[in-house]
């Protein structure tokens, strides 16, 4: 072989070394003394010496590792890794002394950990006179934080380097630090281009009343009554040419708007006067600017209500950083970081101008984008977080790998009474499944934390448009609440002036998420005495919440609820009043039905046939139709099923949904709520709720315990219920909630020959079969013939929850462990087939299209019900399109 062959093959060699080098990185090691021991916050001094003992060993065995393996940290360029640089300095040290030399590794983050290692050193010393510790600053290796019964730490590791940590004594998992996301705001130029001059200006026929009080138009005795506020605030606003300022806060602080009730918004803001006072606000963002424009972050000194406003640290490679300036922090403590997602968060949240909770304290913690930064920030939170007075407001993340630490140190903040709450994203996909091996999204698919999508942008839009689904957020089963995706915050360059103020605006799911954490706080403050949980606030703020108010949802399983802080009256500007029902300060429509929407309607204006009870017409408010409507008027009315995989959505004049039923998933672990309705089968709901506990059994693997708990289902059915088979797959959590007895109506939906009244009934039992091991109690229902006037059927559901976790016993009529499979309660139609004419019925025959629109649904369903094949979202389209056409 001659001299250029060698060369050839040497360079060869070489190149395929230098790729073959594996990536330096941070990794977060997991570090368990015994399965005996308690939460390290729960122990002993003595005992958390004794940890922190074992632990510092096991950091100085991995120096050791990192020390004897220099050679694998080789950068592509073949020059050592300069974070090793260290190692020769401190191998110097050791040669000053003339017997053995340890680290003693400094914890700057833990001031109880500071404590224990003097205490550690001495005793050592004291003991063993061969033995010397050295304090070391290190970067290489360093303490993170306890979580739950074991202690993490940090240490910059090679490929080559990670099976012997592994190997070590005590060492129970080693997770690769990622980048886990940005701030969820989104481009407000490309959304400013799509958006239009719509103007309001609606009239209907209604009534010229004056409600207010004190010259106002609306009532502050009403609103206590309504809402049992001790004392009432209120942020006064007006509309400015359409720009909608300040509607982040009207808009969660009174029901729907619908111009036909009261022919004007009202942009104002009320809440409680306590408005989150003595509540902290901790944000994990990138920072904050208090220089200027004192009027948001105002701490109201002297006041009784004065409150705390800080830049508590920074986080950043692991360490927790001293703010070296008062009223100014970020990240990297640069002048120039841009610091305006954190100045927006914190300003919607608890901001005097722009914001929900007023006097609550605001806690920022600036915190770099890593994952070990982030568990550094949680953990300096569970030190100086209040129990059931502390919330977090996290609005990041992206997609990575599943961490089971960063789960479990989550429940041990939730454990600890300290809620959370994170936003969904701005990425307009799923953000509650599992992509590729294990890659879920931050924060949102995780356990114990509360998750936040954003309804549309308003500034410049139509107010009445404002409760739409955004084309940006993020959806699921997981997203609890929906928010207001746009806000204002004090801005250095004057974008806008809003009443003599500075301003900017920002739009994502990372303002709909303080806006919900505010609420929060101000719910929490009003009521001192409630030891709020993670479980009690979801709870509560579900109950708040408006109901199936949103539109354009892009998931069957996304729970449809938008946030409200507990007043729901709404006033009109004008004094003018079509409404009716709890949500209108004039209850009873004085002429007319009041509809499902709470609109009084004439009844010979009513296209969809609303005042009709079958239509949720509410009787206790106007005069409804006594008698059944034979052919109901379609309305496009929302069906909400629990599929893992979410189909496109086509437009339907009978419907606003696509029916592909899918497998459901078992393992997202969140809130769910499944509806069906039909010609024939009344509507039923069923709330599935579950919860993962993960914890650790041995190295590389970890185990999720749950706990089954019965599931209430109410049916609301009518004399032509017949025979249903249930299939179900359970998904469980244990929850925490007080008791309370609601009496829920229930309406049907279904079109019957006779009529339900509550005088007189006779029972029948239906028997419902199911393919689960699960044992199930028969279904009974009541109903009765009568020629008396309709009334809608109610039940009775009583909760009682124990006030320790893992135990909830739910009593209502009919109970069922289960999640319903929503294709069994499809009713069975004729026949369908290609030759079957869907467009047949005559223009006007309702009965008619109702049957072919359910055979054409029928066949739908069963083409996604095949086994999954290459061409099936064609084919299954092609239905779709043809089942939308049946009522044109």
């Amino acid at each position: 072989m001659n001299s250029t062959h060698l060369i050839f093959v040497a360079f060869i060699a070489f190149n395929a070394f230098i790729n073959a080098l594996a990536e330096n990185a941070y990794y977060i090691i997991s570090i368990k003394r015994n399965d005996n021991d308690k939460n390290f916050d729960d122990e002993s001094d003595t005992v958390q010496t004794q940890i922190v003992e074992l632990v510092n060993d096991r950091m100085n065995e991995i120096y050791e590792i990192i020390e004897n393996n220099m050679d694998s940290y080789r950068l592509e360029n073949g020059k050592m890794d300069e974070k090793l640089n260290e190692i020769t300095l401190n191998s110097l040290k050791k040669r000053h002394y003339n017997k053995l030399v340890k680290f003693n590794f400094i914890n700057k983050s833990r001031p109880v950990d500071i404590s224990i290692n003097d205490k550690y050193k001495r005793s050592i010393n004291s003991t063993d006179l061969a033995l010397e510790y050295i304090s070391i600053d290190s970067d290489l290796i360093g303490y993170i934080c306890p979580v739950l019964n074991y202690y993490t730490i940090k240490a910059y590791l090679t490929d080559d380097v990670i099976d012997k940590v592994l190997n070590l004594e005590n060492v129970i998992s080693c997770e690769k630090d990622v980048d886990i996301g940005n701030s969820e705001s989104v481009n407000l130029q490309e959304l400013y281009n799509k958006r239009n001059n719509n103007k309001n200006g609606y009239s209907s026929n209604g009534i010229n009343a004056n409600v207010g009080e004190n010259g106002k138009y609306y009532n502050i005795s009403m609103i206590k009554e309504e809402t049992n506020w001790l004392g009432v605030s209120v942020q006064e606003q007006s509309a400015s040419n359409n720009q909608n300022y300040l509607s982040h806060l009207s808009l969660i602080s009174q029901s729907k708007y619908y111009p036909l009730n009261t022919n004007s918004f009202d942009y104002n803001y009320y809440y409680p006067e306590s408005a989150g006072q003595g509540i902290d606000l901790f944000f994990i963002d990138e920072g904050i600017d208090l220089t200027y424009d004192s009027s948001d972050f105002n701490t109201y000194d002297g006041s009784s209500y004065q409150r705390t406003i800080t830049c508590d640290a920074r986080f950043y490679d692991g360490e927790m950083k001293e703010v070296e300036k008062e009223k100014y922090c970020s990240i990297t403590n640069k002048s120039n970081y841009d610091v305006s997602h954190g100045i927006a968060v914190a300003s919607v949240a608890a901001g005097t101008l722009y914001g929900v909770a007023k006097k609550a304290n605001i806690h920022m913690l600036a915190t770099n984008f890593k994952y070990m930064d982030v568990l550094k920030a949680l953990d300096h939170v569970k030190l100086n977080g209040l129990s059931h007075k502390t919330i977090i407001s996290i609005s990041r993340g992206g997609w990575n790998d599943y961490s089971v630490t960063l789960q479990n140190k989550i429940t041990e903040l939730t454990k600890a009474g300290i809620i959370i709450f994170t936003s969904a994203g701005n990425s307009n996909e799923n953000c509650c499944v599992v992509k590729g091996n294990n890659i879920v999204k931050y924060y949102s698919y995780y356990d114990n934390v509360i998750v936040v999508g954003a309804t549309t942008e308003n500034y410049n839009h139509d107010i009445k448009d404002a409760y739409a689904f955004s084309g940006y957020s993020n959806f699921g089963d997981c997203v609890d609440i929906y928010a207001p995706g746009e806000g204002y915050y004090p801005s250095k360059t004057p974008v806008m002036n809003i009443n003599g103020h500075s301003a900017d605006i920002m739009t994502g799911t990372s303002i709909a998420t303080p806006i919900v954490a505010g609420v929060a706080a101000t719910i929490m403050s009003e009521h001192p005495d409630i030891n709020f949980t993670y479980e009690l606030m979801l709870k509560t703020l579900i109950d708040f919440s408006l109901k199936d108010v949103l539109t354009d949802i892009l998931s069957y399983d996304t729970p449809n609820r938008f946030v409200n802080n507990g007043k729901k009256l709404v006033f009109s500007p004008t004094n003018y009043y079509n409404g009716c029902n709890i949500g209108s300060p004039i209850k009873t429509c004085t002429y007319g039905c009041c509809s499902k929407y709470g609109t009084c309607i004439d009844p010979s204006d009513d296209i969809y046939d609303l005042c009709y009870i079958g239509r949720g017409c509410q009787s206790e408010f106007g005069d409804c139709h006594e008698t059944e409507a034979i052919d109901f008027i379609p309305e496009p009315t929302p069906t909400i099923i629990n599929n893992d995989i979410t189909p496109p959505s086509y437009n339907s004049k009978t419907t606003s949904f696509l029916y592909p039923p899918k497998n459901v998933q078992t393992d997202t672990g969140k809130l769910s709520t499944i509806t069906s309705t039909s010609n024939n089968v009344s509507s039923i709901s069923i709330i599935s709720i579950s919860k993962k506990d993960p914890t650790y059994s041995t190295k590389h693997v970890h185990t999720y315990t749950s706990t089954t708990k019965t599931i209430p289902m109410s049916i609301s059915s009518t004399t032509k219920t017949t025979l249903m088979t249930i299939t179900f797959t359970t998904k469980t959590i244990p929850i925490i909630t007080t008791s309370t007895t609601k009496i829920i109506p229930l309406s049907t939906t279904s079109t019957t020959s006779t009529t339900i009244t509550s005088t007189t009934s006779t029972t029948k039992t239906i028997p419902i079969s199911t393919t689960s091991d699960t044992s199930i109690t028969s279904t009974t229902i009541t109903s009765t013939t009568s020629t008396t006037k309709t009334i809608p059927i109610s039940t009775t559901i009583t909760s009682t929850a124990s006030t320790t976790e893992n135990i909830s016993t739910i009593t209502t009529n009919t109970l069922i462990t289960s999640t319903i499979s929503i294709a069994s309660l499809i009713p069975q139609p004729t026949e369908f087939s290609g030759n079957f004419d869907c467009f047949s019925c005559e223009k006007f025959d309702w009965d008619c299209k109702q049957k072919m629109s359910n055979a054409c649904y029928q066949e739908l369903n069963n083409c996604w019900q095949k086994p999954w094949h290459e061409n099936q979202f064609e084919e299954c389209s092609v239905f779709n399109e043809i089942c939308s056409k049946i009522w044109n």
